[in-house]
């Protein structure tokens, strides 16, 4: 765990508080990838000492001065007794009495998973649970010294800006990507993911949780990534910690240690699309929908990091960021979501009449955004989809494929 927490920006830490808000970034510069390509950013200095301090994790309606529920045992929070009256600034921490002792009480039976998203008053009401697990899934967008943007591992603003209790930092970048792959963000092979799963205390019994302090792409990629690979007992939370943080729930600050589960996956490969079925699409030698989950800008090659913008030619503009409430981050209602799908939805109705497949392929930039599209479609329940998992990271690097900048739908 050592290892983890060394990436802390110390600087961040003051008399008052710990960050401005739960929202801001309050990470230093780590690893990270720049259209697929992994670089190294100095590091800040390190964090106090005493930062592994275990306490109990309490169920959420216990945080909220509710019934008390239970407490899982299986997990620790990392925090240290030097920080915790800073963190307090940020927002108050409900801790019950004797928090630092670990207790346990009897399982709670968790409620079975109806839909791809959870309410935030759904986690509120299974936090503690035994079964459940929740995961943390931030990367963060920053501009590096080279004024180019970069990603950037959510953990330090997990470990400082603060937390949903007990929720376990996923690392994207490094553990649930493959480290040695052609582009950034690239899938993990099953063993990878497997390891990366157990790491983090999954278990084949376990509900997973997942959100992120962004928008819900962070947290939609890795649900797809669990789908991917056989496990559909996982969902996002709408809204993420933004929707959480609106209504004032509590977060918690420090590391929590997981118990390392045992995870056994089975790949379904029709989940993913390749850059050579993508070009057969184009060609009209295959036949699916592209949905480009890039902003509008991006589409029409207005805007845009790579050398060569556009977007692939046949493709339905569909930005993720229109897929959420701008407040909250929440995903819009069914009707909302159908409205901005329309011309993807007539497009596959087409095929069905024409007894041609009606598989939808979302990509984006690095096949991020692009599983929020495929998220909001689960949503309205189409799930014939894949993902083109290179998308215009890997696309737009071959100069014999075709980008274009055309009307917007």
């Amino acid at each position: 765990m050592a290892s983890r927490l060394r990436h802390i920006c110390a600087h961040r830490v003051c008399a008052h508080r710990v960050c401005a808000s739960p929202r801001r970034s309050t990470t230093c510069p780590r690893t990270a990838r720049i259209q697929g390509v992994r670089g190294h950013l100095p590091l800040r200095p390190q964090y106090p000492s005493g930062l592994l301090h275990s306490v109990a994790i309490p169920s959420c309606p216990t945080l909220c001065g509710a019934s008390v529920g239970a407490v899982n045992d299986s997990r620790t929070t990392s925090g240290s007794p030097a920080t915790a009256g800073i963190a307090a600034h940020v927002i108050p921490l409900a801790r019950p009495a004797h928090s630092h002792e670990r207790t346990t009480a009897s399982p709670r039976m968790v409620s079975p998973l109806v839909a791809p998203i959870v309410s935030t008053q759904w986690l509120c009401d299974h936090i503690g649970s035994d079964s459940v697990v929740v995961l943390d899934a931030s990367v963060l967008r920053v501009t590096g010294f080279d004024s180019h943007p970069t990603w950037l591992s959510g953990l330090d603003q997990y470990l400082v800006g603060g937390h949903i209790p007990g929720a376990i930092f996923a690392d994207l970048i490094d553990e649930f990507s493959n480290p040695t792959g052609a582009f950034g963000f690239e899938r993990p092979s099953i063993a990878q993911f497997e390891a990366a799963a157990a790491a983090v205390g999954v278990t084949n019994d376990s509900t997973v949780i997942v959100y992120d302090t962004a928008a819900g792409q962070w947290a939609a990629r890795l649900w797809w990534l669990f789908r991917a690979n056989g496990y559909d007992r996982v969902a996002v939370l709408d809204g993420g910690l933004t929707k959480w943080n609106h209504e004032d729930r509590p977060i918690d600050t420090g590391s929590v240690e997981p118990a390392r589960g045992a995870f056994t996956s089975t790949e379904r490969p029709q989940l993913w699309a390749d850059k050579t079925f993508v070009a057969s699409v184009v060609s009209g030698e295959a036949a699916a929908t592209l949905v480009c989950a890039v902003p509008a800008s991006e589409f029409a090659a207005e805007s845009g990091e790579r050398a060569r913008r556009g977007h692939i030619p046949g493709s339905v503009s569909v930005p993720s960021g229109r897929l959420v409430d701008a407040e909250t981050n929440a995903f819009l209602k069914p009707d909302a979501l159908r409205a901005l799908f329309a011309p993807t939805l007539d497009l596959t109705a087409r095929s069905a009449v024409a007894g041609t497949p009606t598989l939808i392929v979302a990509y984006c930039d690095g096949a991020i955004a692009a599983a929020a599209d495929a998220l909001a479609l689960a949503l309205i329940g189409v799930t014939d989809v894949a993902i083109y998992d290179g998308s215009l990271t890997e696309w737009s690097v071959d100069d014999a494929l075709p980008l274009v900048g055309a009307a917007i739908y």
